[in-house]
């Protein structure tokens, strides 16, 4: 049998047991409760995240996107005496990425609404000039001039432009002469003259 005592002293051995007891159980459900905070805030991160990644998806599906489209052309053969106005039909294709450009009629049709770059390089025959002009559906963009003169009946002059063009889907781009700056006008053919465009960015 316990004395009063002992079983005193064995009541404050149990208490003191049970509170240590409970103490180590308060700081494991602290620590329980800060890991559980560290999850909650790395669940949020990953979710601003995914938000993020989500949102660029979106931008990325919401832009527009097209098949490329590029070409370049040049005129095999020279064309002498040019008429004013005449459209020159650059037929020596090297380039064609998307089709857009005939060298039946040396018309460019542009598939998108989009901007477009154009290239025209032109190369008289010496003692001749000749003047190149940008069209868009019949309206006068840009020109360049090779100018020889009879003073220069030996050389060869080049001159290359470069033009950037907002184009709606249907609409065509063309080069043709302009006849102004010598009774007669040549374009050199042999691949020394030549046509090239491509889309930059579609719209």
């Amino acid at each position: 049998m316990y004395t009063p005592f002992a079983l005193l002293a064995a009541i404050c051995f149990q208490h003191g047991t049970l509170a240590a007891d409970v103490d180590q159980l308060q700081q494991e459900v602290d620590s329980m409760k800060s890991q559980m905070a560290e999850l909650q805030h790395t669940i949020h991160k990953m979710q601003a995240q995914l938000n993020a990644t989500s949102d660029l998806a979106a931008l990325a599906h919401s832009i527009p996107h097209s098949d490329p489209v590029a070409f370049t052309a040049h005129l095999s053969t020279t064309i002498h005496n040019v008429p004013p106005h005449q459209h020159v039909s650059f037929d020596h294709v090297i380039t064609n990425i998307g089709g857009a450009y005939s060298a039946s009629t040396g018309h460019f049709v542009a598939p998108v609404f989009g901007t477009y770059a154009f290239f025209v390089t032109a190369t008289n025959t010496p003692g001749h000039s000749t003047s190149l002009a940008l069209m868009k559906n019949g309206q006068w963009q840009s020109v360049t001039l090779a100018h020889g003169t009879e003073a220069t009946p030996t050389q060869w002059e080049t001159s290359t432009m470069c033009t950037m063009l907002l184009l709606t889907s249907g609409d065509e781009v063309w080069v043709q002469n302009e006849a102004k700056f010598s009774t007669t006008e040549d374009l050199d053919g042999y691949n020394y003259s030549s046509f090239s465009g491509f889309l930059i960015h579609q719209l």
